[in-house]
């Protein structure tokens, strides 16, 4: 009777076993289009034997871990890229806009007056009694400051903004390792006990990403 009831035990754990890894591949299926899932496989290893007389038997088949299948270099490489466009985009950004503060084309910006200013000089030395042209020279000279101070303007503006930026920026980066270092501790708690974290993994990784 106690083999009858063995063979029972054994079907039972591998119907549960199997059971459980069915509820593993439902959950890869159900997040699919989660961002930041990583696909779970469960791992299958041999109960314990028993030995009945001089035979050891086996009892049947258990999960013993549900796995992340996670590319540890790819991630790597994802996070590195992802820092350089972060880089590289704030750059773009900056100089964009730094770009917009001078307009260099020939009819605007500061190469502009420069050239009326240089042109305005070569006209008075050419005829330095003439009142029409002092008085040019003197209005492209005005002009040229008024050019020079309202770009200095712009560019302090320019200089605030980007602080400002990169003081919420830290504000972002000091929340974010603050939420990980939590995570930190409920994988690290979940683990010693036994328990999947995958999930939370998973969290750390958008965390860091």
């Amino acid at each position: 009777m106690g083999g009858l009831l063995s063979i029972f035990n054994t079907g039972a754990n591998s119907l549960l076993a199997h059971q459980r890894a069915l509820q593993v591949v439902s959950q890869n299926l159900a997040n699919v289009n989660t961002p930041g899932f990583s696909r779970q496989e469960a791992i299958f290893a041999p109960t314990e034997t028993v030995t009945i007389g001089k035979t050891p038997i086996g009892t049947g088949v258990e999960v013993t871990k549900v796995r992340q299948i996670v590319n540890t270099f790819v991630e790597q490489q994802i996070n590195v890229s992802q820092q350089n466009l972060g880089r590289l985009q704030t750059q773009s950004d900056s100089f964009v806009r730094l770009e917009g503060l001078f307009p260099d084309t020939v009819s605007q910006g500061l190469n502009k007056g420069l050239t009326d200013l240089f042109n305005a000089f070569r006209d008075v030395s050419v005829s330095p009694e003439g009142f029409t042209q002092r008085t040019v020279l003197l209005n492209k000279a005005v002009a040229l400051t008024d050019q020079f101070n309202q770009a200095s303007t712009d560019l302090s503006q320019l200089r605030r903004d980007l602080n400002t930026q990169v003081a919420q920026t830290i504000t972002d980066v000091n929340t974010k390792a603050s939420q990980i270092a939590a995570l930190n501790s409920k994988i690290a708690l979940g683990e010693a006990s036994g328990q999947t974290a995958n999930d939370l993994r998973d969290q750390r990784g958008q965390l860091l990403n």
